[in-house]
């Protein structure tokens, strides 16, 4: 039985926890974009945004955070409590009112990466394909309707107008293997907690 307090809980859980697959995703992409000088996105600023912002932060990338656009959320929407936690961690807010003023806040930022609610589509097809900049665009959410149009959950950098796509299955097969691999970074040294820096390195080790 696996323990449920304590270090040894702590550690299998931070092995298990999601921020694989924010780890694993930003160190596949920052790769391919860190060398353009444009920022990046995430749409977002719950735990999955703030997570894959401070990822993309530590690689030196300029990051903006837009919120969701109250047309996508139906009646349903309210100012994200997220806001002042990533205002306090110095990252850069945008609260649209539409999804027309997302797709302009997304011009000029060379990746995308959508983290909204499961089965909600929080950016249209128009906010990556018919701007400028865009070169990749992620969505973690795999429950339908997927978080942004146009891309499968099993789009693996697929190109399509010039523009790389990831999807949410794409982005869960290798998460596995990189639990696997913390598990056994844990067992190596006894003591180790991996924190999210601690994932974000053995990913990196990992790619």
């Amino acid at each position: 039985m696996l323990p449920t307090d304590g270090p040894a809980a702590a550690r299998i859980a931070a092995a298990r926890s999601s921020r694989s697959s924010h780890a694993l995703t930003v160190g596949a992409i920052a790769p391919r974009s860190m060398t353009a000088p444009s920022g990046r996105t995430v749409i977002g600023v719950g735990p999955v945004g703030l997570r894959t912002a401070e990822l993309l932060r530590r690689e030196g990338a300029d990051v903006t955070m837009p919120t969701f656009p109250p047309d996508v959320m139906g009646g349903g929407h309210r100012r994200a409590s997220g806001i002042p936690v990533a205002q306090e961690a110095g990252f850069d807010i945008v609260e649209p009112t539409s999804s027309d003023e997302l797709d302009v806040a997304l011009e000029g930022h060379v990746a995308v990466f959508a983290a909204g609610p499961a089965g909600t589509q929080i950016l249209r097809r128009s906010g990556w394909a018919h701007v400028e900049g865009p070169q990749v665009v992620v969505d973690y959410s795999a429950a339908e309707p997927v978080g942004v149009q146009g891309v499968a959950r099993d789009d693996d950098l697929k190109e399509e107008e010039g523009v790389k796509k990831l999807g949410a299955l794409a982005v869960g097969g290798p998460k596995m293997k990189l639990q696997k691999r913390c598990v056994q970074r844990m067992f190596e040294a006894k003591g180790t907690v991996l924190d999210l820096t601690g994932v974000y390195d053995v990913a990196l080790e990992a790619l």
